[in-house]
C-alpha cells in the first residue's frame, strides 16, 4: 500500500511539474512576470525564490498544481510592472501560455517513449486459440493458434496494438475483421457481427467479449522443486518427477495439477508421477492454507517448471532516429483513442464507468512499477498523454477553456464580457466536480 502511495505520488509530481514548466517557460518567453509556480495545492511545505522573485513551492494536495502571474485583475500592479502582467499580453500569446502545459506532456511523453523504444521493446505477440465452433465467428479458422496481423483491415504489431484497435471500435455496430496467420504464413479472414458493443459495459475486456483467448504455452505438470516440511516432501515427491493423474484422472498441464490440488486442502490424493522412465504412485495430502480472498485452499509445496515463452515474447530494436519516429506514432495514436473514447463517452456509445480517480491511477502505478521501470515509464506516458488531452477540453477552468475565451476576443476584436467569463467559470467547476463525483464513485465499485 505504502509503494502505491509513493508510485502515486511519484507519477504525480513529475506529471504536474512538466505541465506547469509549459507555462512557466512559455509565459517568461512571453515577457510575463511569473509571482509563483506551485506544485500541489495548500500551505508550501517549503519554497524558495530565484533571481526574478519567482516563489517555488511544494504543497501538500498533490492534486494538481499552478503558475500565478502577474496580473491587474488580481491585485494592484506598480506602473513599471504593467508591460509584464498576463492580462495586457495579446491573444495569442496568452494561446501560447494556456497551450504550453499540455504541449510539455505531450513532449514528455514523446521523450518517455523514445527512451523505452531504445532500451528495446519487449512486445506480446496477439497470438489466439481458435474459439469453439459454436461461436459467431464468420469465416474459416485456422486449426491451430494463429497471430493476429489487422483488425478491419489495419495492421496490428503486437498484443497491445490490438487492444487498441478493438477498443477503438467500443459503442459501434457493425462487424470486427481480423485478418490471421498461422504457422506457416497462411493467412485467415473471419468476422464478427458486434450491436452498440460494450457500450455499458465498465472496464471492457475486448478480447474475451470477441469469445477469444490469448495462446499461452504449456506449462507441463512437473515438479521443478520441492519446498521442505511441505506436503509434497511428506509425499516423497523429487525434482524431475511429472505428475501424470490425480486419482486416476488424467492431469493434462500444470494448471490443471494446481486447481486440483487447491480444491482438495487436507484430502489424500492418490498421484500417478512418471520418475526416471518409471511410473510410480504416492499419496499427497495438501497442506490447508489461506489465500488473499481468505478462503481455505490445498498447497503441495512444489515449484514448477520455467515457461518457455519464446514463440510469445519478442524483443523490438530501435536506432535512435526509429526510436523517435515510433514514439510520435505512439503519442499520436494513443491521443486519438483517447479522444475517441471521450466522444464515446460523450454521445453514450461507451460507458462513463470507465472513468477513473486516483485510486484507480495509483493502483495502476504502483502494479506498473512492481513491473519495472519500462513498465513505469510506459504508464507514465500514457498518464501524460492523458493530462494533455484532458487539459486541452474546451472546459473554462482548464486551459482549453482559457484558450477558447482567447480565441473569441480575437474574433470579437474585444475579450467576452467579466459576467460571460463568470458564467463560463461556474458551469466549468460544475462539470468538473461532476467528472470528479463520477471517477471517485466508479473506483468505490471498483475497491
Amino acid at each position: 500500500m505504502l509503494t502505491t502511495i509513493l508510485f502515486f505520488l511519484l507519477a504525480l509530481s513529475i506529471l504536474v511539474g512538466i505541465h506547469e514548466a509549459g507555462h512557466y517557460f512559455a509565459a517568461r518567453w512571453c515577457g510575463v512576470k511569473v509571482l509563483r509556480f506551485s506544485i500541489g495545492f495548500g500551505k508550501p511545505l517549503f519554497s524558495w525564490r530565484n533571481r526574478e522573485n519567482t516563489e517555488f513551492s511544494l504543497a501538500p494536495i498533490p492534486l494538481g498544481g499552478y503558475v500565478k502571474m502577474l496580473d491587474e485583475r488580481e491585485g494592484n500592479v506598480a506602473p513599471e510592472d504593467l508591460p509584464f502582467t498576463h492580462n495586457r499580453q495579446s491573444p495569442q500569446k496568452r494561446i501560447f501560455i494556456a497551450a504550453a502545459g499540455p504541449l510539455a506532456n505531450f513532449i514528455l511523453a514523446v521523450v518517455i517513449f523514445w527512451v523505452v523504444n531504445l532500451t528495446g521493446v519487449q512486445v506480446v505477440r496477439p497470438l489466439i486459440e481458435t474459439p469453439a465452433e459454436s461461436s459467431l465467428w464468420q469465416g474459416q479458422w485456422p486449426a491451430e493458434r494463429a497471430e493476429i496481423v489487422a483488425v478491419d483491415g489495419q495492421p496490428v504489431a503486437d498484443l497491445r496494438e490490438l487492444q487498441l484497435k478493438l477498443l477503438d471500435r467500443l459503442g459501434e455496430t457493425g462487424v470486427i475483421e481480423l485478418t490471421l496467420q498461422d504457422d506457416v504464413q497462411q493467412r485467415y479472414r473471419v468476422s464478427y457481427p458486434i450491436e452498440r458493443w460494450l457500450a455499458r459495459v465498465q472496464d471492457p475486456s475486448p478480447i474475451s467479449a470477441l469469445g477469444l483467448s490469448i495462446w499461452r504455452p504449456e506449462r507441463p505438470a512437473l515438479v521443478d522443486g520441492v519446498m521442505a516440511g511441505s506436503a509434497a516432501e511428506r509425499a516423497g515427491l523429487q525434482p524431475g518427477d511429472r505428475v501424470l493423474a490425480t486419482n486416476g484422472q488424467p492431469i493434462a498441464n500444470w494448471n490443471a495439477w494446481v486447481d486440483v490440488v487447491q480444491r482438495q486442502a487436507g484430502v489424500p490424493l492418490a498421484l500417478e508421477i512418471e520418475r526416471a522412465g518409471q511410473r510410480l504412485t504416492v499419496t499427497l495430502t495438501p497442506d490447508a492454507t489461506q489465500d488473499a480472498q481468505g478462503q481455505t485452499v490445498g498447497r503441495a509445496g512444489v515449484y514448477g517448471p520455467s515457461v518457455d515463452t519464446s514463440d510469445l515474447i519478442r524483443t523490438v530494436h530501435y536506432g535512435p532516429i526509429a526510436a523517435l519516429r515510433a514514439a510520435v506514432v505512439e503519442t499520436g495514436d494513443t491521443s486519438a483513442m483517447i479522444l475517441g473514447f471521450l466522444r464515446k463517452m460523450i454521445v453514450g456509445e461507451a460507458s462513463v464507468k470507465n472513468l477513473s480517480g486516483p485510486v484507480s491511477i495509483a493502483q495502476v502505478a504502483g502494479d506498473s512499477a512492481s513491473f519495472g521501470v519500462v513498465a513505469f515509464l510506459s504508464f507514465l506516458g500514457l498518464l501524460s498523454i492523458s493530462l494533455g488531452i484532458f487539459n486541452l477540453l474546451p472546459i473554462p477552468v482548464l486551459d482549453g477553456g482559457h484558450i477558447l475565451y482567447y480565441v473569441a476576443e480575437i474574433v470579437r476584436g474585444k475579450p467576452l464580457s467579466e459576467r460571460v467569463q463568470a458564467w463560463g467559470m461556474q458551469i466549468g467547476i460544475a462539470l468538473m466536480l461532476g467528472v470528479m463525483f463520477i471517477a471517485f464513485f466508479n473506483d468505490f465499485q471498483r475497491f
